[in-house]
């Protein structure tokens, strides 16, 4: 079986050594990455080069030749054009960003109630109390409870958190500890908000006014999933009126966000730049999930690979 793949050589030397003799790893040319060779029924998609494509992107010529099964080491689906869905089976690396991103939220919500960094003394005139808040007994509410929201929720659960979960599906949250509950009572109750939802029709401008005048006064808005998920100009209707105490964004709409724009000078937005998925344990989950599927689809077990894309679910 040959997998064509736009991996660096050091990632495909780590997993070459755990495939079977039978599956050879073949990189595409640098300058021609959607075009593998003719004899691959696979691609192995990384995210720097996925990550440049959009919705309007031309489709490659012969696109996709003989490819029966694409991979990608990232996890969203909102920025591939049409044509990408083409090949019979995509696969992305669902939940492998969990704890990292989950460890990011737990530091954005200590930093809101302990005031990180202000909290920090640099001189003796510094010196003295201050008021500060803490977790155990706030609520905090999920908006997207799947591989992120669970890894939160477990962390959030541990700081004696109250966790409501809101999710597409009605019923249980499946998690014990975590209460299902609608997307407007997680509004008006949550004193932390995470969106981990991804983006599709029906999640775009899912926060807009309406929403946000939904929202329990002085909450602290989290948003790992989409910047398109929040309208950005209500956002900052509801940051300056009080509505949101802080909004702490590795996500925005547009992104980056370009020269001067409103949310690199807010005092109550914390902005960092699409990193909460960073982390060692990031890329030891995903080369876990892809060889995994390798193994999987070589055995022709397509029930068993993970991460399928729903894409009329848009995920």
């Amino acid at each position: 079986m040959i997998i064509a793949h736009q991996y660096s050589e050091a990632f495909t030397n780590r997993v070459s050594a755990a495939l079977d003799s039978e599956v050879r790893l073949v990189p595409v040319a640098a300058d021609a990455p959607w075009t593998p060779p003719a004899d691959a029924e696979v691609l192995l998609v990384d995210p720097g080069i996925g990550g440049k494509l959009s919705p309007s992107s031309p489709r490659p010529q012969g696109w996709p030749g003989n490819l029966r099964w694409v991979h990608m080491r990232s996890t969203g689906i909102d920025r591939f054009p049409a044509w990408f869905f083409e090949v019979p089976l995509v696969t992305v690396s669902r939940g492998a960003q969990a704890v990292a991103i989950a460890e990011y939220v737990l530091t954005a919500m200590l930093a809101f109630e302990k005031r990180l960094p202000a909290l920090w003394v640099s001189s003796r005139e510094d010196w003295g109390g201050r008021d500060i808040g803490g977790l155990a007994g706030s609520t905090l509410g999920i908006v997207g409870f799947g591989h992120i929201g669970g890894a939160v929720a477990r962390r959030a659960l541990a700081f004696d958190m109250r966790v409501l979960g809101s999710r597409r599906t009605a019923g249980s949250s499946g998690m014990d500890g975590v209460e299902a509950a609608s997307l407007e009572e997680v509004l008006r109750t949550s004193d932390h908000l995470l969106i981990s939802t991804p983006l599709t029709e029906e999640t775009r401008n899912m926060f807009d006014d309406r929403a946000f005048g939904l929202m329990k006064r002085g909450g602290h808005l989290v948003n790992v999933g989409r910047g398109a998920v929040v309208d950005t100009d209500a956002l900052r209707r509801a940051l300056d009126s009080g509505i949101v105490a802080m909004a702490s964004l590795d996500v925005t709409n547009p992104e980056p966000p370009p020269p001067g724009h409103w949310l690199y000078t807010h005092p109550n937005v914390h902005l960092t730049a699409h990193i909460s998925s960073t982390g060692s344990s990031t890329e030891a989950r995903a080369e876990e999930i892809l060889l995994g599927n390798i193994a999987a689809y070589h055995a022709g077990d397509l029930q068993r690979m993970h991460g399928i894309v729903l894409r009329d679910k848009g995920y």
